[in-house]
């Protein structure tokens, strides 16, 4: 139970127990989003992925297409930054597959997601 879920006279109502209670959930609760809000300072909060490809580089596009223009060149092996998946589904290289907003090398773009390992 929250205190954005109670109104002022259900609040009033409560025990002295459920009140402690209460006050110690949004503590908890606040304390883990400022530990959170720690993480994001300190990194860039993203998750992390790993590219993962038979060939030596992989192109980081300006738009989530084959025709878009090419970014950099990531090489294989290389730790990027997954800012998010697009929602589309496509057929690429054989497989179904979604396109990927990465950050490398302070650079964002679009790689295609089936060349990329979550860690």
């Amino acid at each position: 139970m929250f205190a954005s879920d109670l109104a002022s006279d259900d609040i009033r109502r409560l025990t002295k127990t459920e009140l402690v209670a209460l006050v110690e959930e949004k503590e908890a609760t606040l304390v883990a989003l400022n530990e959170e809000l720690d993480q994001c300072k300190t990194g860039d909060g993203f998750q992390k992925g790993i590219i993962n490809t038979s060939s030596a580089t992989l192109n980081m596009r300006s738009e989530a297409s084959l025709e878009s223009e090419i970014v950099i060149r990531i090489p294989t092996g290389s730790k990027v930054s997954i800012l998010y998946f697009d929602e589309r589904q496509l057929f690429l290289d054989g497989a179904m597959g979604q396109w990927c907003r990465i950050k490398y090398a302070d650079q964002e773009g679009w790689v295609w997601g089936n060349y990329l390992d979550k860690l």
